[in-house]
Formats: C-alpha cells, sequence, structure tokens
C-alpha cells in the first residue's frame, strides 16, 4: 500500500515536471555567453528580434518614461536588447537575472534582477539598478511598475540631471554619436562653469562699463549639472511625486549646498519635464537654512531665487526688496518681471531721486512728497528671435507713478547677430536703443545719457605666443547721443562716427611648474582653478570719434602694470593674494562736445586688491588713484569699491559698498561646475 503511494507520487512528478519544462523558454544570454560560442552563429539583430520584451510588445523602461518626452517614446515596432546570464520564461512570468543589460537606442538599463508578472503586467527589478540615457543617470535599489494603470515606485534614488543635454539626451531619437557616452563613477575633469545668483541683488549690474560700446545683453548664466537623491519616487501617468528629495550643485561630497524639497511634482509643458516642490530649503554646509518657498527646476531655469533685497540711494532711496517672477512666453516672446517694494521710501514716506516738477531732466534731484504708487517699481526683461537678430530688451520703472514717467522709466533694447564676410568670420553687429541709460565710464564716475539710437560691428582676435597671450578688439559704430553738453548742463543731440582698436598683451613672467588642469575636493573655497603666477600686462586703446559739427576726439590709452596672484586659497590662513596696479596714460587730441564721452588726461593709477584673511572669508578693494599733480583730485581715490566675501566651493555670500554712490548690496552666488561622472550618493539620511 505504501509501496503504491510512492510509485504515484513518482510518477506524478515527472508528469508536471515534463509540462513544466516545456513551458520553460530559455532566452538571450548574457554577452559573455555569446563570446564564449553559444550564439556564434546569431547576429545582434536577429537576438534582438527573438527576445521576450520584443516578442510580446512589452517596454520594460517604461516607468522611466516620466523622465522622457512623451512625443519621442519607443512605440511598439521598436526592439530592445537584452543580455543577462539567466532568463526563464514560466506560464506566469518572465525572468531575466544575473548581469542583466536592457539597451535600447542611447537609453540602457543594468540590473541585478527583473521579472515580468503575467497574472497583473507588473515589472519588477531590485539590486544595482542603473538608467541611462546618454549623459542623464539614475540609480535605485528596486522599481515595480504596473503597465496596465501606469503606476509605480522607485526606491532609494540617486540620480544626475545634465540641464544642457536634457531634451537631447531625453528624445530617444537622439544620434549615437555623442561627445560623453559612458558615465563613470568618479567624478573627473572638474572646472568652473558658471554662477547665478540666486537670492540676493546686485544694484547697477546692467550699467555699461564702457562708454563707447552702448550694448546691452541681458542674459544670466544657468546651472548645467545637478545630482538628485529620494528616499522614494512614486510614478503615475507618466509624472512623478516625491514627499523628499535633495538636489546639489557641488559634485564633491561632503556637499556644501544642497536644496532640500518637500511635495515635490513634476509636469510636462511643450515636452520639457518641469518639478515644483511646494517648499524648498537651501542648506548651506549642513550647518545653515533659508527657506525659499515654493521652488521650480525646470530645463531651461534662469535664476532661482524669488526675494532678494539691496541698498539703492541713487534709484530707490535706500532698502528695498523685491521678487523674482517666472518666466512666460507669448507668440514666441519670452517675458520675466522682477516687481520691487522700496521699504525705505515708505518708511520715511518721501523720496530724494526725483527732480523738482517741471524742472530740467538734467538738474539735481530734491526731496519730493510721495504716494502709494511711488511704493512699488517693476523690471520687464523681454528675450526674443527676430528677423535673425537676438533681440534683449530691458526696460525699469523705480515709480509706478505716473506723474513721474519721464523720470521713472529706463530703457535698453539691443538686437544682435554674427555674420561672415569672405575670409572674415564672426563678425557681430548689434542695433541699440537706450532711453536714459547710466554708464560707469571707471575713473568718471557714472554719467547718463538721456537718449541714444545706433549700430556697431565689432570683430575679436585672440591667439597665444608661447608665454604671450594676445587679445584684440575692433570696433566700429555709428550713433545718435542726446546727453549733457560737455560745459553744461543742456541737452545736445549730435551723431557721432567712432572707430576703436583695442589690445591686450598678457607677457607670463613666472607661474607654477605644475599648475592645476581641474579642481578637485581641496578646493573647498573656490570652484575656479587658482595658479601662482606673475604676468605683466599692458593694454593699448586707439579711438577716434567724429562729431556732427565736425568736432572730433582722438584718444591713446596706455595701461601697463603687473598682476600678481600667490596662494590657491586651500590653507585657512592668507593663502590667496591677487594683486593688479594699472598705470593709466592718456594722450588726446580734441573734446566731445558730450560730457559722457569727454576723456580726461589725468594720470592715475587702477589697482586692485583680494586677499584671504581667514578661511573662506576674503576681502577686495578696488580703485583708480589720481596721480596728476595738476589736478583738484591729486592722491584721492576715485569710485572705490570694497567687499567683504565668504567663499566656498559650491557659493558664496559678498556684502559690498561703492561710497561715492551710495550704494551698498549683497550677493549670494551659486556656481556651476562642469565635470564627468556621476558621483556618490550625497545624504545618508532624510
Amino acid at each position: 500500500m505504501k509501496i503504491n503511494y510512492f510509485i504515484k507520487g513518482i510518477i506524478f512528478i515527472f508528469i508536471n515536471s515534463i509540462f513544466l519544462f516545456q513551458d520553460s523558454k530559455p532566452y538571450l544570454l548574457e554577452n559573455r555567453l555569446i563570446e564564449n560560442g553559444f550564439y556564434t552563429k546569431k547576429k545582434q539583430s536577429e537576438l534582438i528580434k527573438e527576445n521576450f520584451f520584443n516578442k510580446y510588445k512589452i517596454n520594460p523602461l517604461s516607468i522611466f518614461l516620466t523622465f522622457e518626452n512623451n512625443e519621442t517614446n519607443p512605440n511598439a515596432k521598436e526592439k530592445f536588447l537584452i543580455l543577462s546570464d539567466e532568463q526563464i520564461e514560466t506560464q506566469d512570468s518572465f525572468i531575466a537575472r544575473g548581469n542583466v543589460i536592457i539597451k535600447y537606442k542611447n537609453a540602457t538599463l543594468k540590473t541585478d534582477f527583473i521579472k515580468y508578472s503575467k497574472l497583473d503586467n507588473t515589472i519588477i527589478s531590485k539590486g544595482n539598478i542603473q538608467y541611462q540615457n546618454n549623459n542623464q543617470l539614475l540609480k535605485a535599489d528596486k522599481f515595480v511598475y504596473n503597465l496596465t494603470n501606469k503606476k509605480g515606485s522607485i526606491k532609494n534614488v540617486y540620480g544626475l540631471i545634465d540641464v544642457i543635454t536634457l531634451s537631447e539626451d531625453l528624445n530617444w531619437g537622439t544620434p549615437t554619436n555623442l561627445k560623453e557616452r559612458a558615465i563613470n563613477s568618479e567624478i573627473t575633469k572638474t572646472k568652473f562653469e558658471s554662477d547665478n545668483i540666486i537670492g540676493l541683488y546686485l544694484e547697477g549690474d546692467f550699467l555699461n562699463n564702457n562708454s563707447l560700446n552702448s550694448e546691452v545683453k541681458v542674459s544670466i548664466n544657468k546651472l548645467k549639472k545637478w545630482r538628485f537623491q529620494s528616499p522614494e519616487v512614486l510614478v503615475k501617468d507618466q509624472l512623478l511625486t516625491a514627499e523628499r528629495a535633495s538636489f546639489t550643485n557641488d559634485p564633491f561630497n561632503p556637499a556644501q549646498l544642497t536644496l532640500e524639497s518637500f511635495n515635490l511634482k513634476s509636469k510636462r509643458k511643450k515636452g520639457k519635464l518641469i518639478l515644483i516642490s511646494s517648499w524648498t530649503n537651501l542648506n548651506l554646509d549642513n550647518k545653515v537654512t533659508f527657506p525659499l518657498a515654493r521652488r521650480t527646476i525646470k530645463e531651461d531655469q534662469k535664476r532661482l531665487q524669488k526675494w532678494g533685497f539691496g541698498f539703492d540711494y541713487e534709484e530707490k532711496d535706500g532698502f528695498h526688496l523685491f521678487r523674482n517672477g517666472d518666466e512666460f512666453e507669448i507668440y514666441d516672446i519670452k517675458y520675466r518681471f522682477v516687481n520691487e517694494f522700496y521699504l525705505q521710501r515708505i518708511f520715511e514716506n518721501k523720496t530724494n531721486v526725483f527732480r523738482k516738477k517741471g524742472s530740467s531732466i538734467t538738474s539735481e534731484p530734491v526731496e519730493n512728497n510721495i504716494d502709494a504708487a511711488d511704493y512699488l517699481g517693476v523690471k520687464l526683461f523681454t528675450n526674443s528671435n527676430l528677423f535673425g537678430y537676438e533681440f534683449n530688451s530691458l526696460t525699469s520703472l523705480n515709480s509706478l507713478n505716473t506723474s513721474r514717467l519721464n523720470e521713472a522709466i529706463r530703457y535698453q533694447g539691443n538686437l544682435s547677430r554674427f555674420y561672415d564676410f569672405k575670409n572674415i568670420k564672426n563678425i557681430k553687429n548689434n542695433l541699440f536703443f537706450v532711453y536714459r541709460n547710466k554708464i560707469d565710464t571707471g575713473f568718471e564716475g557714472i554719467k547718463e545719457i538721456y537718449s541714444s539710437l545706433g549700430t556697431n560691428l565689432e570683430k575679436n582676435y585672440n591667439f597665444k605666443i608661447s608665454n604671450l597671450d594676445l587679445n584684440s578688439n575692433f570696433r566700429f559704430q555709428f550713433a545718435n547721443f542726446n546727453s549733457e553738453e560737455l560745459n553744461g548742463k543742456n541737452l545736445i543731440s549730435k551723431n557721432r562716427i567712432s572707430a576703436e582698436a583695442f589690445f591686450e598683451n598678457r607677457y607670463n613672467i613666472w607661474s607654477d611648474k605644475n599648475p592645476d588642469l581641474f579642481i578637485d575636493k581641496t578646493y573647498i573655497y573656490s570652484p575656479q582653478i587658482l595658479n601662482q603666477s606673475l604676468d605683466w600686462v599692458s593694454k593699448l586703446t586707439l579711438t577716434s570719434s567724429i562729431y556732427e559739427n565736425h568736432n572730433n576726439q582722438n584718444i591713446i590709452k596706455l595701461e601697463i602694470g603687473p598682476e600678481l596672484q600667490l596662494g590657491k586659497l586651500k590653507k585657512k590662513y592668507f593663502d590667496y593674494t591677487n594683486f593688479k596696479a594699472f598705470v593709466e596714460l592718456i594722450e588726446k587730441n580734441g573734446d566731445s562736445p558730450f560730457k559722457f564721452d569727454n576723456i580726461n588726461k589725468n594720470e592715475r593709477i587702477y589697482f586692485e586688491l583680494k586677499q584671504q584673511v581667514y578661511g573662506p572669508l576674503l576681502l577686495k578693494a578696488e580703485a583708480h588713484y589720481n596721480i596728476d599733480n595738476n589736478s583738484n583730485d591729486f592722491k584721492k581715490l576715485i569710485n572705490p569699491k570694497f567687499t567683504l566675501s565668504f567663499n566656498r566651493r559650491a557659493y558664496s555670500f559678498e556684502i559690498y559698498t561703492i561710497p561715492d554712490r551710495k550704494i551698498s548690496g549683497f550677493n549670494f552666488n551659486i556656481f556651476g561646475l562642469g565635470y564627468e561622472g556621476y558621483g556618490k550618493r550625497f545624504k545618508d539620511n532624510f
């Protein structure tokens, strides 16, 4: 009796085993098996065609489509390549395990294990997950995704977002001839690329520093790479959410700056992925945290800040706040508003930046009463393409009081493009219109042009011979100016034709024998390469201007002097000094009819000193010093500026003052660093 049960059991197991193995099918093995001869007669195209996911038209990368452009998702006709140590298909599932690699064009998923369940149409993967699409990368411990309801989750996520190549990389049809195909974990070739003012305000940052160049270019560098981390990312209908996520611009650990985002959600606009957090904190070195409120991160992000503040007694009566608006687009024209709130003007209930009603625009400002419209101001930035030109403009109002409109408004507009003419390439042409533009002339201080309209043609040449760096710039300009006359307060309007040639020679006398080519972890106080050197710099400017009344002004300006840099800003005490001292000698013939571009012949020295005091603290002073004993300003500092800064690899904070202009302010910059590799996780816990 017992023997009969034993025999029946053996028969039962044998029969079921036959059915089980009939339903099990080995699929494509890992590429090492191919190399060892198991599939030597099969071409890769045949292997792609026969694998499980292609056979049943299943996309194993579906969960990652939330990061991709919907318009370029793979369709049923496109094929995947699967490589692994072992693959088994049963009646209920398909499993691939051991060095699993799934490829589709430039997208690659690597994992230890992936399973597709036929019963509930779900894909599960776990163990050393790495998803790469060109320069974008995501690592995780596990993911689960249901293909029917398009819902899933990714556990313990770490990744890299390359903002510059995001649109191109996330297009499934991107060609394979990329500069950077494989991403390694080690961070290498790190270098400074850009900075971005994120929370505080630099007054006068649109002042033109060259009176002969009236080009207006309103552009702000963006950060190019972000590392990010989250304990869990939820996916639904190709959109994602996360209760917590962290982003850092720092390629090295410990990360000096992180953005801590809460309730992160994504949306799509014109095919672009946009991340929005309901609340974000800015964390500096895990020691100081600043709230940034609601925050948006997108691939064309220009600025990260919402609120800022500054001191400007020239235009805004002192202390004021501003709020940056998000960029929006109407008929291919991009707009961005900055709203300003003049708190000191409100508190004192008066203004000292406007002239007496009915007086000349060139008269001195006086004290005026204010109303509610004087509490507020606005700046409007625009950008577009027009007839092949790039158009940028800035319109600013330091009061919304319509009775002061002619004094409150300032405008700068510029059209620019590059031309090639026979053998001369990259000739820059720009057309400009300016209304009430202040320019910083350096030694001459701040001057104002009431209005100008004109065009420039400009060409740069740069080359190096041994220890000598040679840079030159040639500019031709035709414009009409309306500004103060040279020896009075009246406004005059005249045409001006000018030509300028600028030459700079920088001869290296001494430098490090083994200079750094890229920054590394030891650069804790700076994002830029700091190599020790001593250069002798000479600058020659030749300018000839002809005015409508046949007046002319011809100038030869020579600047010569040393530039010394010592230390690398790696130690805590006095490990960085940068000093410049240029003697400025001027010869000129004739005078300009305008006050703003009549060049002063006084001899002077321009000096600039940056000095590390302790750790990240640096002092900076810059000014012109009058050395002409025939001048009334002999031995005086002209247009000085003083700065105290706190410097780190990932960010910097500075306080500055310009006494002659009664302007003080604060800057907070975060830096964009270019690098290869994707690094390691930068947060231990959330």
